[in-house]
C-alpha cells in the first residue's frame, strides 16, 4: 500500500495514500506499520520485533495486533464527513428563492441564490461587505438549497455535493473552496491545503496563526489589521501547492462579543454591526469587513512561521518554540490537506522546515511586540 513518511522530532509521520490518513508514531510502531504496508508476513515482523527489541513472542504478536487495529480504524474513519452520494430529486435550476445576491471579490463577480433564510444567514454574513448591485454577467453562479435534512451545493449547472446537517461545516467549507478556486482560476489540485488558521502579512512575508476555536485568532487578526498589517484570512486559509505561499480569502473577520470594546476604538462601525450566533460555539459575534483585496489581484505571500496562539485573560506572556510533534498533532485535525501524493510530499517538506511557536498572551502590546520581532528577524 503506497505511503509517504518523514521524521518529526524523534518520531515518524506516515501518510497512507489509500485512506488519506496521517499517523504520528514512535519508531517501533513506525517499523511495524511500514512493514505491514509493504506486505511483509506477520510472522517475519514478529521475529524482527523479538530480535530487535528483545521482547517475547506473545508481546510481539499483541503489538502487531494493536497496529493492525489502528490501521483498520483509520480505514473505517476515512471519508468521515464527506459529501454523501448525490440523490437530489429536484431540478438543477430553481426560481423561487429567499434571496439572490451578487458579489465582487478580487475583481471577480459571482452570484449566490439562497433557497431560505437559514442558508443566507450561514453564508452571506461572511461576504456581505462584497455585495454589489445585480449584474448581467457573473464568473460563476452558486445555488444553495436543502433537500430533506441535507444541504446541497450547486455551481452553475452541476451539483457539487450534498451534506447532512451534522456536517454543515463541510458544506460551508466546500462552498469556500469552490469560491477560492474561482477567484484564483484553479482547481483543488493546485492547493497544498486549507488550514483553520489566520494569515497575517507585512506584504512581503506572512505568519500563520493557529489554535482551537475560541483561542482568539480572529481578534488577533483584527488587532494586527488595526496596526497596519494585512489579514489574508482569519479562519479559512488556503496554501498554494507550487509555492507554499499563504493566499488571501475574502471573508470578513469574525469578532467575538467580548472583543468589541477592545477593537471599537480602531473600528467604530463594529458598535453598530449586526450580531450573529455561531451554531458550533454558541457565541455571539460581529463581522469586521476586510476590504484590502476587494478589487485587487489576490495576494500570495511566503510563510515565515506557524504560531499556535491563545488569548488568556490575565496570563503572563509566553512565547517559545513548540516541538514539531506537538505542532503536527495540533495542525492536522482541523486542516484539509490535498490527497494527491505530490501535494502531500510538498506539505510534509514544508512543515518539517517551518518554525513552530506557541504564544499565550493577555496584553495586546506584548503580542504586537512578538509579532514585530518575528517579522523583523529579531528572535
Amino acid at each position: 500500500m503506497p505511503y509517504l513518511e518523514t521524521s518529526v522530532e524523534n518520531k515518524k509521520v506516515i501518510w497512507i495514500r489509500d485512506v488519506n490518513r496521517y499517523l504520528l508514531v514512535e519508531l517501533p510502531a513506525y517499523h511495524v506499520i511500514t512493514k505491514l504496508l509493504d506486505g511483509a508476513e506477520k510472522t517475519a515482523i514478529s521475529q524482527w520485533l523479538c530480535s530487535t527489541y528483545l521482547i517475547s513472542q506473545a508481546d510481539a504478536v499483541s503489538f502487531i495486533a494493536e497496529i493492525e487495529q489502528l490501521l483498520k480504524e483509520q480505514a473505517q474513519s476515512a471519508g468521515s464527513g464527506n459529501s454523501k452520494k448525490i440523490s437530489v430529486s429536484r431540478g438543477l435550476a430553481f426560481s423561487e428563492n429567499y434571496s439572490h445576491k451578487f458579489y465582487q471579490a478580487n475583481g471577480v463577480v459571482f452570484s449566490v441564490e439562497y433557497e431560505n433564510e437559514g442558508l443566507e444567514y450561514l453564508i452571506h454574513s461572511k461576504f456581505a461587505h462584497l455585495e454589489i448591485e445585480p449584474q448581467e454577467f457573473c464568473e460563476q453562479y452558486y445555488f444553495l438549497f436543502q433537500q430533506d435534512s441535507s444541504y446541497v451545493l450547486q455551481v452553475n449547472d452541476k451539483i457539487i455535493g450534498q451534506w447532512e446537517k451534522e456536517f454543515m461545516n463541510f458544506f460551508t467549507g466546500k462552498f469556500s473552496m469552490e469560491l477560492t478556486n474561482m477567484i484564483y482560476g484553479v482547481n483543488e489540485n493546485n492547493w497544498m491545503g486549507v488550514f483553520h488558521a489566520a494569515g497575517v502579512s507585512n506584504r512581503k512575508e506572512s505568519i500563520m496563526f493557529l489554535g482551537e476555536s475560541g483561542n482568539g485568532k480572529s481578534t488577533l487578526s483584527a488587532i494586527l489589521l488595526a496596526n497596519k498589517y494585512e489579514v489574508l484570512a482569519d479562519d479559512f486559509l488556503p496554501v498554494e501547492n507550487e509555492t507554499s505561499y499563504l493566499c488571501h480569502f475574502p471573508a470578513a473577520i469574525s469578532v467575538k462579543k467580548n472583543a468589541i470594546e477592545i477593537l471599537s476604538e480602531k473600528f467604530p462601525d463594529l458598535l453598530q454591526a449586526k450580531e450573529y450566533i455561531n451554531p458550533y460555539l454558541d457565541k455571539v459575534f460581529r463581522y469586521l469587513p476586510n476590504y484590502n483585496f476587494a478589487n485587487n489581484t489576490p495576494q500570495k505571500v511566503p510563510c515565515k512561521a506557524l504560531v499556535f496562539v491563545k488569548y488568556r485573560k490575565g496570563a503572563k506572556l509566553k512565547f517559545e518554540a513548540l516541538p514539531k510533534d506537538i505542532a503536527f498533532n495540533k495542525l492536522i485535525p482541523d486542516s484539509w490537506i490535498s490527497p494527491l501524493q505530490q501535494n502531500v510530499k510538498n506539505f510534509l517538506d514544508w512543515f518539517t522546515q517551518m518554525p513552530c511557536y506557541e504564544l499565550v498572551y493577555s496584553e495586546t502590546g506584548e503580542m504586537l511586540n512578538v509579532v514585530n520581532k518575528i517579522f523583523g528577524n529579531e528572535l
